[in-house]
This record gives structure tokens, C-alpha cells and sequence, in this order.
């Protein structure tokens, strides 16, 4: 409520109309008197201030200019928010230690050595393929490959890091593999799929292909980021569309796939940690990395308003270098047993647990009739022994 000049006379100073119009009621607030009388002297700025009330309990006089704001709170066009670039070399790239955790899960899931023939099926952007390459030591290069889907929307700029690595359709060149004579056809004794199972159009004809391009040894290694197993920071959005992205096809899915086509199939949930600078997390996602077809599908203004979520939330508090684990299902696959029925499928820590069927200690608890009966085909045992026969 505005206050009426001639309700306000001033001893000292004259104040101008713009300061007097700024009085309002307000029972909390800045300078109050909490007389009923007449008039009431209050400070303001070195010079008294005479407040006549007629009719009111408080009134406030306010300093003019008004205080400083403890926070101001603005809403603009957050799509455009001041994110650092990175080198070529570092932009995707979750860092030597998650690189080095990886590469110990693959050799420890595949049992990985330097002669083997590797082929790798995954991304171009942010490829572990050179990883594999120069860290395990490999005497012959690694064959690459990515999905029909991810190898559309990925342009030359995210493959030339990878030189000389070419990245085939991965698809039609196992199906191609798999149809040619076995004379001609090309063997690996490790396939390792990273994190790109669920683009490729059908799971159960691709991984079939897989497996006749194996050699008789080999060992086909799926590490999968699915979506109701992953604990990396993203954003509301993100995690929803990586959700929505498993609803029609579970990761369950791989390993039944395997074991449908004739595969023995061991898994394994595993971490792998990461650590970087809140900076690089936050360009990787404007960038729609990490490639799992989730972020493709994101429009800029969700990524833009997720970035905010995310700088506003979970990271607002973590200091300039940020530290979580990457958790991956880890799938490994080899020819079915020819002395086995049906193909095996179970948890890789629990593959050297497995009781031995045919020699298990039974015990069963005997009552007197039982024990009349063994008795006497003891005695018998005892007189045809004496007897010679």
C-alpha cells in the first residue's frame, strides 16, 4: 500500500516523492516502528525521519536505493551454456582408468592373449579398439566393426581417431561371413560387442552370425550399459529414453538369444570406475556421448536443460573433478558342449561351484524296518562268504 505524502513530515531532510512513494506497509521487513502513537522518529541514513500514522499499527521507511539482493534468480536460454572444449585427443574418452579396468574385465571374461584374432564390434566414437590394440599387445590388428544404425549417423570425424582402423557394416559382414564356404570363411577367437547389442536390427540372426565366424576355441564377450543397471550421471531425460530404449527387448534377452542359438552362455555384472573433470562429463553429454542411441534421440533442448539439471543437482557440489563407477553386463559365449543336451547358461562366479551330479553324497535316515533288512543282508553276505562261493 502506497503511503499519502501529507502523511509524512520530515525535521532534517526533504525527501523527494520517488522515496516516499517506496514506503509500504510490511510487518517484517527493513526499518518498523511498532507505535501507535501520532508520529514516530526513525533513523534512516544519518537523518530522522518523523512517520505521522493515522489509523495504521507499522510502517516501514526504506533506505533509497533499496538493499542488494542476496540472490537474484533469472530463467533464460540455458541451451547455450559456456562449456570449455576438450583436445581431439581426450574429447571421447572415459580416461586411462576406465580404459584399464576395461581391458582387465575383457581378459579376464575372455582370457584374451596377444596371438589371438580379434574382432571388435562397436562405436567408432570413443572405440576401445586402439586400447586393446596397443595395451593387450596383439600381434595382428583388430578387425572393426559397428551396427547398421551407429554406423549411419557417425560421420568420418569420429572414425579418423581410429586410423587404420576401417569400420565395417557389422551386420552384413558376419551374414556375409557366415554364408561363405568354411574354406573361405574368416575365423576370430575373440569377438568382443561393445555396448551396441540392442542397435542392431535382429539380435537373434546377428548373434548367429557371430557364432559361425568363431573358431572351434572361441569366445564371443558382450558388455552391455543397460539401462535399469546403469549408475552414470545423466540426466532425467536421458536415463528415461535409455529405459524406454530396453522395455521391448530386456537385457535378459542377450543371454537367451545365446542360448537359443546354441551357445553356453556365463554373465557377470561388473564396475569399472571413472574419474575426470566435471567439465569433460559435461561436454561428452552435450555431445551425446557416451553412444547409446538414448542421446542421439534427444532433442537440444533436452540436453540443454539436462545439462542444467545436471550442474544444478547431482554435480553442484562435487568440486572440479568428478568420480563414479561405470557398471556393465558382462556376457560371454562358446560353442555348446557336443556331450552336453542343452546349452548351460550361469553366472561366471559361480561356474567352478557346480556339484558334480553323479557322485553326490546321499544320506537317508533309517527306522528299524530298514534296519531289520540291512541286517539280514548282512548276515547273508557273511554265510555265502564262509561258504566259499
Amino acid at each position: 500500500m502506497e503511503v499519502d505524502n501529507t502523511f509524512i513530515t520530515q525535521s532534517q531532510t526533504t525527501l523527494d516523492a520517488k522515496t516516499t512513494n517506496r514506503r509500504q506497509k510490511h510487518p517484517t521487513d527493513g526499518l518498523a516502528t511498532d507505535s501507535k502513537s501520532e508520529g514516530a522518529d526513525v533513523t534512516e541514513g544519518g537523518s530522522v525521519v518523523k512517520c505521522e500514522f493515522k489509523g495504521y499499527d507499522k510502517w516501514v521507511a526504506l533506505t533509497d536505493p533499496y538493499p542488494t539482493p542476496f540472490a537474484v534468480i533469472s530463467e533464460r536460454n540455458q541451451t547455450n551454456l559456456a562449456i570449455p572444449d576438450l583436445p581431439e585427443e581426450e574429447m571421447f574418452s572415459f580416461g586411462e582408468l576406465y580404459e584399464s579396468s576395461v581391458a582387465n574385465l575383457i581378459v579376464r571374461h575372455s582370457d584374451l592373449i596377444m596371438s589371438d584374432s580379434v574382432a571388435y564390434v562397436g562405436s567408432a566414437r570413443g572405440s576401445l579398439a586402439p586400447m586393446i590394440q596397443t595395451d593387450l599387445d596383439l600381434i595382428d590388428p583388430i578387425a572393426c566393426f559397428a551396427p547398421l544404425k551407429t554406423h549411419v549417423k557417425e560421420s568420418a570425424i569420429y572414425q579418423k581417431d581410429c586410423k587404420p582402423y576401417v569400420y565395417e557394416v557389422a551386420e552384413e559382414y558376419f551374414e556375409k561371413n557366415a554364408k561363405s564356404p568354411e574354406a573361405d570363411r574368416v575365423y576370430y577367437d575373440k569377438i568382443i560387442v561393445m555396448d551396441c547389442i540392442l542397435h542392431v536390427a535382429d539380435m537373434r540372426r546377428f548373434l548367429k552370425s557371430l557364432k559361425f565366424s568363431l573358431s572351434k576355441e572361441g569366445i564371443i564377450l558382450v558388455l552391455h550399459r543397460a539401462g535399469a543397471l546403469t549408475t552414470l550421471p545423466l540426466f532425467s531425460r536421458a536415463k528415461q529414453m535409455l529405459k524406454d530404449e530396453e522395455s521391448d527387448r530386456p537385457y535378459i534377452d542377450i543371454m537367451k538369444t545365446l542360448q537359443n542359438v546354441r551357445c553356453d552362455v556365463e554373465w557377470e555384472i561388473e564396475t569399472a570406475p571413472i574419474r575426470m573433470s566435471q567439465s569433460k562429463w559435461l561436454f561428452m553429454m552435450k555431445n551425446r556421448f557416451p553412444s547409446g542411441g538414448f542421446l542421439d534421440s534427444c532433442s537440444d533442448s533436452d540436453v540443454g536443460y539436462g545439462l542444467r539439471e545436471l550442474i544444478e543437482g547431482i554435480l553442484k557440489y562435487q568440486g572440479p573433478e568428478v568420480e563414479f563407477y561405470d557398471r556393465l553386463l558382462v556376457v560371454s559365449a562358446t560353442h555348446q558342449l557336443p556331450s552336453a543336451k542343452i546349452p548351460i547358461i550361469q553366472r561366471s562366479r559361480d561356474k567352478n561351484q557346480i556339484a558334480d551330479l553323479f557322485n553326490l553324497p546321499y544320506k537317508l535316515k533309517v527306522d528299524d524296518n530298514v534296519e531289520k533288512i540291512l541286517a539280514e543282508q548282512e548276515a547273508e553276505k557273511k554265510r555265502t562268504s564262509t561258504m566259499g562261493f
